[in-house]
């Protein structure tokens, strides 16, 4: 059953969980418990909310999901603090065409988001590449975040590798002894009567970790299938694995690097260059602009989110939710660096990445906080802040590029636990920003029970304070949907943005899953404590 851990207290709160139930399961006799049947398909979820015609329904939910499965874009977001996006777009043509001619369009976006540049990516695979055992015999599995990495255009990192080859694994054993004699020129034998022996000269190689390997050419499999492929026909690289399908990406070369960093876990060193993509993504790692932090790349749906929010220059501002995407730093930009941008960190990792990638960057206001999202209200002064972000942790259905496979799939219970997750990043939040302030929800996904049903919640919810802000629609974006249980009305539709992989407007094969409202908070600041 599903178990959400409210009070009965809360009458409010209770309704809303009832209701969210209600949507999962539609056919429940729910309690005040909130028990329910089995767990439904999260597909059937979607299509039981989507559209009262259930034949428009499973339309919508189909080509979100096969869109999902393919390879978006490339969008870029350039700092304009070190350069113009104009110069940005001729040093890319250059390395670009340089390193590997090809039809990749490249082009900036509209006046409205002066920073961007896309390269441009068709969402169909190519069928210049093949599949051959017989000639690429050797062959490699990554994992499912690798893989759709690689159909974003990276390359392959020793972390992501599942299954390596077996004469990589043979050739690092034989390197070994190389490793230890590693270092030392000379050594002194003892003679067989125990008398003085004689020097000796170490044949160890002057860098023993140079051409260990012979160049490898491989095959590379991601972990998952990607739900474009009809059923039955996925891949088993090998009959020594699981029945688990895979996913042909293309083949790849070895990088000679040290056989220990192959074997790292933890090591994101690039060990396979990709030779050869099924889907025709150019691999950008290595451009200068990205290199040194002068572009990054961010999806497009992020990057309309924070210029909704126009931060400006001397705020105070609070990201809630960082991880490892661009939107603090494409704050920053938008603030020319003047200002305070807190940054809230859930691990230590994350707030040292942040605090390189801020230095790499030349952006000074960002601070990094390792905290307890949910708890900023204790350590933080409350209502001190004129712009809050909230990117909570959500179910990324409809994000892209995305495999899946039958243990990675959310169940409708974990639906649950996500909705009613946001909404206490919502209500802690609420308590961060002024009056007059602004408050900028996101999430990943198309589910609108994370999404509309959040809104409605927050706008019905008096104490929070909030009112919903009308928004600029760019032609990729779709507004917000009522549904079947009434969740916005149509009024506060406009006010959202909905962005869904497949959409008529999406000419530039950019959008991805992503939803976006904007609150401003209402009232006076709270009386100081006397105390």
């Amino acid at each position: 059953g599903v178990e959400v851990g409210l009070e009965e207290g809360d009458p409010q709160e209770m309704a809303y969980a009832l209701a969210i139930t209600e949507a999962l399961f539609p056919h429940a006799n729910t309690s005040p418990h909130l028990d329910a049947p089995p767990p439904v398909s999260i597909q059937e979820v979607l299509v039981s909310n989507f559209d009262a015609d259930r034949s428009k329904a499973v339309a919508r939910v189909r080509r979100i999901v096969r869109a999902s499965s393919t390879s978006i874009s490339i969008a870029l977001r350039v700092n304009t603090l070190r350069t113009s996006p104009g110069q940005a777009l001729r040093t890319l043509v250059e390395e670009l065409m340089s390193d590997s001619p090809n039809d990749q369009v490249l082009q900036p976006f509209p006046s409205s988001l002066p920073e961007f540049v896309v390269i441009r990516v068709d969402h169909k695979k190519t069928n210049e590449v093949k599949e051959d055992p017989e000639l690429v015999p050797e062959f490699i599995v990554i994992d499912r975040p690798g893989g759709e990495a690689v159909m974003a255009g990276a390359n392959v990192s020793a972390l992501s590798v599942l299954r390596w080859p077996e004469v990589v694994i043979q050739k690092s054993k034989e390197h070994a002894n190389l490793i230890r004699n590693a270092g030392r020129k000379k050594f002194r034998t003892t003679s067989p009567d125990g008398g003085e022996g004689s020097d000796v000269e170490d044949d160890t190689p002057e860098n023993p970790h140079e051409n260990w390997l012979d160049p490898l050419e491989v095959r590379v499999y991601a972990e998952g299938i990607d739900d474009i492929t009809p059923r039955g026909e996925g891949t088993w690289p090998d009959e020594k694995l699981d029945s688990m399908l895979y996913t042909f990406l293309g083949t790849a070369k070895s990088v000679n690097v040290a056989p220990a960093r192959l074997t790292t876990q933890r090591s994101r060193v690039t060990v396979f260059k990709m030779l050869q993509r099924t889907w025709n993504v150019p691999s950008i790692e290595q451009c200068t602009i990205i290199k040194e932090r002068i572009a990054a790349v961010e999806s497009l749906p992020r990057q309309v989110a924070i210029r909704a929010l126009n931060p400006q220059p001397g705020e105070r501002i609070l990201d809630m939710c960082h991880e490892k995407d661009g939107m603090t730093v494409h704050a920053a930009i938008l603030m020319y660096d003047i200002g305070v941008l807190d940054s809230v960190c859930r691990s230590r990792k994350i707030a040292t990445e942040l605090n390189q990638l801020r230095r790499s960057s030349k952006i000074k206001c960002i601070k990094a906080l390792k905290m307890d999202a949910l708890e900023v209200d204790l350590h933080l002064e409350q209502e001190s802040y004129d712009r809050v972000i909230i990117f909570p942790p959500c179910s990324e259905i409809g994000s892209r590029p995305r495999l899946v496979n039958h243990e990675d799939i959310h169940t409708s219970q974990a639906l649950v636990d996500f909705t009613l997750l946001q909404r206490s990043f919502l209500s802690v939040a609420s308590k961060m920003v002024k009056p007059g302030g602004k408050l900028l929800y996101c999430t990943s996904t198309v589910n609108p029970l994370e999404n509309e049903m959040n809104v409605k919640w927050v706008l019905e919810n008096k104490r929070l304070r909030m009112e919903l802000i009308p928004l600029e629609r760019p032609p990729e974006a779709a507004a917000g949907m009522s549904g079947l249980r009434g969740f916005l009305g149509e009024k506060e539709c406009e006010r959202v943005l909905r962005f869904e992989p497949g959409c008529e407007g999406d000419v530039l094969n950019t959008s991805t899953a992503f939803f976006i409202a904007l609150f401003e908070k209402q009232g006076n600041r709270k009386a100081e404590d006397p105390k």
